[in-house]
């Protein structure tokens, strides 16, 4: 297959793609497009989050390793409470921007946690086939990724 990419490579597009939309809802507009990014954002947040703790933390726990005080695992869970909690919140109430300030922050930290631990994991303990495997597994959950991570898709 052509252009396929691996774990890792995947991991950074949803990781680009992420990082885009958050720029977006961040601004705090409301506007049409500020409400499909965060809806793309939310999705594809979602996505990530159930990828990892479906398909690649139990992977790499499988080839030995150990999340060491839970730096990984902790950040995931962080950020799927704050992503229910900021679901949860009407747009309007009090509590909302303070919500969404923590859910973009958690997102960070995952992106964090995923870049310099679970990243150097994966090209440490699996061959490259074995992560093309992975990635395309990770597929089958996260469908919301273009196919170009330098051009986001377009907002309405």
């Amino acid at each position: 297959m052509p252009n396929q990419l691996d774990a890792i490579a995947f991991m950074r597009r949803v990781h680009m793609r992420l990082s885009a939309l958050a720029e977006v809802v961040a601004t705090r507009s409301e506007t049409p497009d500020a409400d499909h990014a965060f809806d793309e954002w939310a999705k594809c947040l979602g996505g990530h989050l159930r990828a990892m703790e479906s398909i690649v933390l139990p992977a790499l726990t499988g080839l030995g390793w150990v999340d060491t005080g839970n730096e990984v695992r902790a950040a995931h869970v962080c950020a799927q409470a704050m992503m229910a909690e900021l679901l949860s919140t009407p747009p309007l109430h009090p509590q909302y921007e303070a919500t969404r300030t923590l859910a973009l922050s958690a997102m960070g930290e995952v992106i964090r946690v995923d870049q310099h631990l679970v990243i150097p994991q994966l090209q440490e303990r699996m061959r490259h086939s074995a992560r093309l495997l992975l990635a395309a597994e990770m597929q089958l959950i996260e469908t919301l990724i273009p196919e170009d991570p330098a051009e986001p898709e377009p907002l309405a």
